[in-house]
């Protein structure tokens, strides 16, 4: 089994997409990819371009067992790329989103994800349910 550790690189736009081209033809079991801070050009606003989830496309149908994404602000609409991404990965065992300012929404779509996948989700954000819906 291979594992990956790339992280602390504050990846823009281009870099990201080099380098996930480099690792998509790898065997990985394992990869983290954290505080790689994807939404670097909107780091303002702290959420991640669609355009750089997609760039990790290629775990749809990777053999990755382990993916870690802490501290990516990933937001709300990034986690819902990833989400839709990794709804194709029959491999994935455990998935930690820690530190991504993700929110209410972010929530519900990781229940619906749950509902459809089996997976192991490691998260910092604690949820609460009350009154028919997930809150922060």
């Amino acid at each position: 089994s291979s594992d990956l550790t790339f992280r602390n690189n504050w990846l823009m736009d281009d870099s990201i997409e080099l380098f996930t081209s480099a690792i998509s033809t790898l065997n990985l079991r394992t990869l983290r990819m954290c505080n790689n801070q994807f939404g670097w050009k909107d780091i303002m606003i702290s959420r991640v371009q669609e355009r750089n989830i997609s760039c990790l496309s290629f775990i749809a149908t990777s053999h990755i067992e382990e993916l870690y994404l802490d501290n990516n602000r990933i937001g709300n609409a990034g986690l819902q790329h990833l989400l839709t991404l990794l709804m194709n990965n029959h491999c994935l065992k455990r998935l930690s989103i820690r530190n991504n300012d993700i929110g209410d929404t972010g929530a519900l779509l990781l229940v619906d994800f749950l509902s459809i996948i089996r997976v192991i989700i490691l998260s910092r954000t604690q949820f609460q349910y009350r009154n028919n819906r997930y809150a922060k």
